[in-house]
This record gives structure tokens, sequence and C-alpha cells, in this order.
């Protein structure tokens, strides 16, 4: 600002970047006419510097101004003042706006074009600041001041807000952040349709946010306007944003590699690994089956993984591991979870995951059939815990490790391990400890037979003698010998896992104090694996002092890293663990309180992205725990997650609801089961299956009338309602949210109060009566702004925008459906996603806009297969039907609306059959 700042006055603050605007302590202010609304938008431009009087003769007149424009000038100056300082006495000296040489400055401490241009300055060392500054615009500069339109100082204005926006666009897709920034892009791009730059930062940014038909509708968008206007190709900016785009396309489901880092200092095996090779290379391995079974500890996953990562080049389709927990204290792991997990791993997820095991089988051997897959199904229980798995296509290799034989399986090979040999035992030792095998050999020798040339022993005890390297290794050995416990081989009557604990003993018990109780607390974890922030629980320990605890166990290899950030134990050493701990209850009880505490602060929470990925890291996790927390935590947790469970993630929603369910029953709560059975009635509606649903609903409904649960009967009354008004039954429909509506006044319940109003609106939208469906809608929308619920609010502004758009009040809607469609992306709620952009795409088709309609349609397509949202795709596909069919592309019309018929008759939906029949009427 210019040294005249210090004397610039408060209370007063003017808005210039968009309709000018002036406030006084917060109250806008009338300025009057035109000509003084752009001589103050002119001197807020100069910002506290001097104006002349020359400059605002050509500003307000160009070069024709009459010849009273000095007393023109004079009047605007004083009724200036007069709205800014109405208190000022005639002829006083105006603190606002004194007259300097023969001109006039403005001076007022809160101008946002000063404070933009200062953004800019300090944004050079802090891209954040960029952000501010780009947030201060509302709008062109001086839009509503049509005399100020191409002056000087506005056109430059705006090219400081390109380059601002370019620069902070470059910065937010390389952050991974372009979602905050996509509004601006899209509006830099409409503003300058021809600019390759712009257009080519745009096609990166929605492809940074996975808005893959959005880029691409861009992109093809871009180049025919080109050719149209311009008669040229893309260029260099464009054509390079295109390129990423189609080699992202190639890539965007990349070929799983999932197996575990390969075993360090793996020793021996040497014929086994020759034998899998041969197996391999018999007709290509083409549909090999292969069984690796052997006692715990015998080194049966490091074989797979080492086999794996030998023949990794033979499976370019990808490998599949997982970790069937199959001899796991608390409890395998189902074989529905299985496939959920396989079929996360190669990209299918909500509607695409079947609900039922066999769909889910199904499902896997179609993705990988014609691929070259290795699929490792580790630590298997029985043959019925991988049969549902198999058979899988030819093309594919199948490897399960189990301690048992598996007869069951009709396997094309299979190696049976016995303990190593003496040398490769002792190999396995000297590479871990180093010259003191050599220097100590009887004893090196004699700690290969106590821990039974074991792998997993042999690992354990080894690190221990890395820790006390000052002490000799007969000393040691000794030590271990003391115990009483001298381990036989299998062929000479001992038992190996008599040797594993002895070993597992000998290490624990050289453990300091607490490394060792973190160590036996350690084993009543029953999920997968384990962050620091949930060890740091189950410890009762600050997060920092739980990492250096994991970090002792896993120098002593009773712990191992399953991916970064996360921590797994062996089953041995799991049961081991277990058998120390003594069922801690309040240590267990510590752990459950973390994990419902902090599901449910994460669902609160879902606009942040560290959120989401908490939620999608430990979904896992939370699905298994969830069977084996007391019945009152389960119910918690299933209802801390509904919402984060509802945006698309089917398949574990049905299992943790199902968990809910029974817990509800253990606890004999009739309301928390009728919860639990209306949870699954709306995972049964999003799938489609409306007579499921509806099921559910009913059931849940008497459940909570038997309970006297008001709320909860107001809830089933409501998921009802919407599934007889989706599948046509109006009357049964509005009976039913009328009685929603009632139950919840009588339990004061007023989220379920907003609900039942937002589906009585519908209905009334459906009858044709708009008004008093706005009326409900806006007192919905009153309800969920005091309740904070930003679903609610963005399903009422919906609403509200349906209705504005069929009265023809264009701007409301899209006002309504955008603030709709911002809320449901900060939360990331797919479905809500998906109807805004829906919505959107059937108020541009209103206007005529059929391109950018189409695009609207396309990504709401993608987002609601995403979501397995089976209503929505039906929309999607119909609206985008029509678009294309006004644009004459009628062949991909009909396409669509074929493909929205068979969706709408598979779900009962007689609206989207109406419309999808009537588009293929029309081609």
């Amino acid at each position: 600002m210019s040294d005249h700042a210090g004397t610039a006055n408060t209370g007063i603050r003017i808005q210039v970047l968009g309709p000018l605007r002036v406030w006084r302590d917060g109250t806008a202010l009338d300025l009057g006419s035109a000509g003084v609304r752009a001589l103050l938008g002119l001197l807020a431009l100069n910002g506290g510097q001097p104006t002349s009087r020359a400059d605002i003769v050509e500003a307000l007149w160009r070069n024709q101004p009459p010849s009273s424009a000095s007393n023109v000038i004079q009047t605007y100056i004083r009724s200036l003042r007069q709205v800014l300082e109405p208190g000022r006495r005639a002829y006083s000296h105006s603190s606002y706006l004194p007259r300097i040489g023969d001109g006039y400055a403005l001076r007022a401490s809160d101008i946002d074009v000063v404070r933009f241009k200062q953004l800019l300055t300090e944004a050079r060392s802090d891209t954040a600041r960029l952000g501010a500054a780009l947030r201060l615009w509302h709008g062109q500069p001086l839009a509503d001041v049509p005399a100020l339109a191409g002056h000087k100082k506005v056109l430059a204005l705006v090219e400081q807000r390109r380059a601002a926006l370019a620069r902070y666009g470059e910065e937010m897709i390389t952050a991974g952040t372009a979602g905050e920034v996509i509004a601006s892009l899209e509006e830099a791009s409409a503003d300058q349709p021809l600019d390759e730059a712009a257009l080519g930062r745009l096609i990166r940014a929605y492809q940074s946010i996975g808005r893959r038909a959005a880029a691409f509708n861009t992109y093809h968008a871009a180049r025919r306007r080109l050719a149209d206007e311009l008669g040229v190709d893309p260029g260099p900016e464009l054509t390079s944003a295109y390129t990423s785009l189609l080699t992202d396309e190639t890539s965007a489901r990349p070929a799983p590699a999932q197996l575990p880092a390969d075993v360090r200092g793996f020793t021996g095996r040497t014929a086994e690994l020759a034998d899998l090779d041969a197996a391999l290379a018999r007709d290509g391995g083409d549909g090999l089956l292969c069984v690796i079974s052997g006692s715990a500890g015998v080194g049966k996953t490091a074989l797979a993984i080492r086999f794996g990562h030998q023949a990794r080049h033979h499976f370019p389709g990808g490998q599949l591991y997982i970790d069937l927990r199959g001899f796991d204290a608390e409890q395998p792991l189902p074989a529905g979870d299985v496939l959920v997990r396989l079929l996360g791993a190669l990209g299918v997820t909500g509607r695409d995951v079947p609900a039922d095991v066999a769909g889910r089988a199904r499902r896997l051997r179609e993705e990988i059939a014609g691929k070259r897959v290795l699929l490792v199904l580790d630590n298997a229980n029985s043959a019925d815990q991988v049969q549902p798995v198999l058979p899988c296509p030819p093309s594919c290799t199948v490897v399960v490790t189990s301690r048992d034989l598996l007869p069951g399986l009709v396997a094309q090979h299979r190696a049976e391990l016995g303990v190593l040999s003496p040398r490769d035992a002792l190999t396995l030792l000297s590479d871990m400890i180093g010259a003191r095998a050599n220097d100590e050999p009887e004893a090196a020798q004699a700690l290969v037979e106590q821990c039974a040339r074991l792998p997993l022993a042999l690992r354990v005890a080894a690190e221990l003698v890395v820790s006390r390297g000052a002490t000799p290794l007969s000393t040691l050995v000794s030590e271990l010998a003391d115990r009483g416990r001298r381990l036989m081989l299998l062929d000479g009557g001992g038992d190996e896992r008599a040797a594993v604990r002895e070993v597992f003993s000998w290490s624990y018990r050289h453990l300091d104090e607490d490394a060792a109780r973190a160590f036996r607390l350690l084993g009543l974890h029953p999920g997968l694996d384990i962050d620091t922030t949930a060890a740091a629980a189950l410890f009762a320990t600050e997060v920092s002092k739980a990492a250096l605890l994991l970090e002792v166990l896993g120098r002593a290899h009773l712990v191992h890293v399953t991916k970064p950030g996360r921590l797994g134990m062996h089953d041995l050493l799991r049961a081991f663990a277990a058998d120390l701990a003594k069922d801690d209850h309040e240590a267990t009880e510590r752990l459950f309180d973390h994990y419902v505490e902090t599901a449910a602060k994460m669902a609160n929470s879902l606009d942040s992205p560290a959120s989401r990925s908490w939620l999608d890291e430990e979904l896992p996790n939370l699905t298994a725990i969830c069977a084996q927390m007391p019945p009152a935590h389960t119910v918690r947790l299933a209802t801390a997650l509904y919402r984060y469970l509802d945006g698309g993630r089917h398949a574990e929603a049905l299992t943790i609801h199902s968990y809910a369910e029974q817990a509800a029953l253990q606890l004999n709560s009739l309301s928390a089961q009728a919860h639990a059975v209306t949870n699954l009635g709306s995972v049964h509606w999003q799938l489609g299956h409306h007579e499921q649903a509806a099921e559910h609903y009913r059931r849940a409904l008497a459940l909570s009338m038997a309970a006297s649960d008001h709320a909860g009967a107001a809830r089933a009354l409501t998921r009802l309602g919407n599934v007889e008004e989706q599948t046509g039954q109006y009357e049964q429909a509005s009976a039913h949210h009328a009685q929603a509506l009632a139950h919840a006044r009588s339990a004061n319940h007023l989220i379920g109060e907003a609900r039942a109003l937002t589906n009585l609106g519908i209905l009334n939208e459906r009858l044709g009566e708009l008004g008093s469906a706005a009326a409900l809608h806006e007192q919905a929308l009153d309800l969920f702004l005091h309740l904070g619920d930003w679903v609610g609010e963005a399903v009422a502004r919906t609403r509200l925008g349906i209705i504005a758009m069929r009265s023809a009040a264009y701007d409301r809607a899209m006002r309504e459906h955008e603030r709709a469609l911002t809320i449901s992306r900060d939360l990331g709620h797919l479905r809500g996603e998906a109807h805004s952009l829906i919505n959107i795409g059937d108020l541009l088709r209103a206007q005529g806009r059929y391109p950018e309609a189409a695009t609207h349609y396309s990504d709401a397509l993608a987002l609601c297969e995403l979501a397995g949202h089976e209503y929505g795709r039906a929309t999607a596909l119909n609206g985008l039907g029509d678009a294309l069919g006004s644009m004459g592309v009628l062949t991909e019309a009909r396409h669509h609306h074929a493909a929205a018929l068979a969706i709408a008759v598979k779900i009962g939906d007689l609206d989207e059959q109406s419309r999808a029949y009537t588009g293929l009427g029309r081609g």
C-alpha cells in the first residue's frame, strides 16, 4: 500500500474482485447511481494511491467527456462522502476521500484488491498464500460496473489472477490436491477456450482426482474447437496432457504385486525350488495347483514367497497374496472375506463385488481369466477354506501353504517340508550371527539342534545371540539347555513346536520389562496387523514409546513388517504371547475402545483425506475385529462405520452389520437389533435388491415397535417408504413417510424428522405440488443446518434445486446443486456426488447445453459404478442417452438407454424403465 496507508480508515470494507460491494461494520451500503459506483470502483482499484482528474475523466467517459465533467465528478464525490461518512460536517476534511492535487484518494483499510496484491507478493515464498489470494475473488473485477469493464487496471488484475491460478493449479496437481482448485480451473478454461495451457492443466487436474471421463471430454472438445475455429491441431501442452491421460488409462488398473518382501537370508530348499520351477515349466504352468505342507515354523511361507519372486516374470498378470490365518487362535479368515480382498486387489469394489460367496468366486475367475496370475493362499486351515477360490482359470498358478496335507485338494504338485538339513540350518545360523559360528562350531551346531533346525526358531535365537555379543555362544547354548526341555527331531519322536516355544521363551526372558509386556499384549490383538497408534492404546503408553517397543520386538524377530507402518506376528508367536498374557481384559478393552472411538472420529470427518485413508487402511482389521469384540463394542463400531460403509463398501457392510445384529441378540437389545437390520436393508437397497431391502425394513420396524423405540421406527419407515417410492408404490410410501414423521416427532428425533420431511417433499414433487414440496424441503434444510448434518443438507439442497429447475429458476437450481456437489465431494460420499452431477446434467440439458450435460452424466456414471449404486447407474445412463440423442448421436444414445433399461428392470425401478423406453422410442 502507499505511504498514505497509515491514515487509512477502519470499519469500511470494499470488494472489487467481483461485483462492487461496500460494507461499514458488516452492514452493506447503498452507493447509488452507476456513475458514483464507477468512481468508487476506480478509486478502489488504485488502492489508496491518488487518482488524477484526467484519469477519472478517461475512465468514466473515454474520449467523450461532457463539458460539465468536473462538476459531475464533484457531485459524485459528495455523494460518496455522504455514504462513507454520514456524520461528516459539510466542507470539513474528508478522512475517507481526501482531495490530493487535482484528484482524489480512497483511504480504507480493507480493500480486497490491495490484499490480493500483498498476498501475491508474499506467495513468492509461500504457495499457501496463492490459495488465499485466489479465494478473494468472487467473479470478474467490478462485474456490475460496465463503465470499467475494459479498464487497463481491470485487465491487468485478470491477467494477474490467471497467472496466479496457473501456478497454484500446478502446485495443487503436484501435491495431489487438485480437487481444491478444480472449479477455478474449469472457469479459467471456459473464459479462454483456446488457451491450450489452461486446458492441459484442467485435463491433468481431472486426471489427478480420478475424473477420467471429464478429462477425455475436455480434450476432445478442445481438439474440435481448435480445428473449427483456428484450423489447427492441439499443440504440445494439450497433446502432452492427453498422452499422459492415455498412458494412465492403459495402466489404470495395474497388475497387482502383493507378494511380501523376499525373505532375507533365505537358505536351503534348493530341491523344493527346483521341483516347483519344473512344475511351472510343464505346459507353462497352466492350471497348476501346488500345495506346500509342513509343521509350524518350518518355512512354508518363505518357500512360497521365494518361488513367487523368482518366477515373477512368468506372471505378467500379477501376483496375489493373502494370509488365510488358518491356524489363528481366534478365527480363520472366512472365504467370503478372502474373495473380497482378492477382488479389491484387482480393482473390483462396490457394486461389482457380489453379495454371496459363489458370486464372488465367479467374479474372481472372470477377472483373472486369460491372464497369467500367481495366487498364493498362505496358511490354509483346510481344503474347505480354499475351495471357494478354486478352480482358477487355466492361466493361473495357485500355491497353497498349510500345516495340513490338504488331501481334499487335487494338486498337480505337492511339497511336504521337513526341517532344514544340518548343513542348511548351520548356514542360516552362520549367515545371521557371523564369525561366532566359526569361532565356536560345536556350540553353533548344538544351537541348531536345540532350535530343531526350524527357520523361525533359528532366526529368533540368532537375533538374541547377536544382541548379546559379549556372551560366549557356548554360554548361551548352555543357558538354553538348562531349561530342561532338550528337543528332538520329529523323526526321533520330538516335537518341533516345543522347540519353537522353548526358543521363544528363551528370547522372551531376555526382553526388558516394557518390551516383554508389549510382546504379551500383542498376542491379544485379534486383527491382521497393527499400527503404532493401536499399539499405544494396547500398551497404555504414548505413540512414540509404542513405536520404540515395536522396534525392539522387530529386531528380536518377534514381530515382522506387513507393510510400511504396520506389523504382524507369526501365528506361533501370537499363540505363545497370548498364553503369557492370560487374557488381559483391561488391555483388550483399551484396544477395542481405541478402534471404536477412532473409527467414529474418522467417519465423522470424511471430508478429510487423512480420515478416509485411515478407514480404508483399517477396514480389513475392523471387519476381522468386529467378530471378536464384546457385543456392545461391535454394535458401537457398526453404528460408527455406517456412513463410511454407505459410500459403496457393500461387502464389508454386509459382514459388519451382520455381526452387529448377532451382537444385539447377545445383548438382548431389540433397538440395537432393529438398527442393524435396518442397516442391512440399506445395503440390499443400494445393490438393487428391493424385496430383500423391504423385508429387512419391515422386520426392523417390528423390532422397533416391540422396543417402543420411536426413533428406530421412524428410521425403518423412512427406508421402507424410499423403497416403495422407488418402485412406484406411492400411496404406501406416502403413508409410511407420514408415519415416520409422527414417530420422529414423538421421539423428538430431529434427524428423523428432517428425513421424513425430505421424503414427503419428494412425493409432493412427484404429484406436481411444487410449492408444498419446496416448503417441506426448506423445513428439512433448516433442521439439517441446525444439526450440522452435511449429507442431509446436500439432499435438501438437491431437492430444492430440482424444484427450481422445474420452475425454470436455473440460477437458483445451479447454486443449490453446486453446493450439494461440494458437500458430497468434501465428505467423499460417492453416491451423493454422482446424484449432484446427474442433477447438474439435467439442468444443463434443460438449457440446451447438451455436450456439458453429457460430460456430467459420464462422470456420474463412473462414480455410480465405483460405489455400486444401481439406481444411480440407470439414471446416469438415461441422462447420457437423452443428451446424446439431443445431439443427434442416436446409435450411442440407444445403447445407453438399453443399458439403463436392463438395470431398471433388474432393480424394479419403474420411472427409469419408462424413461428408457421413451429414449429407445426416439431412435
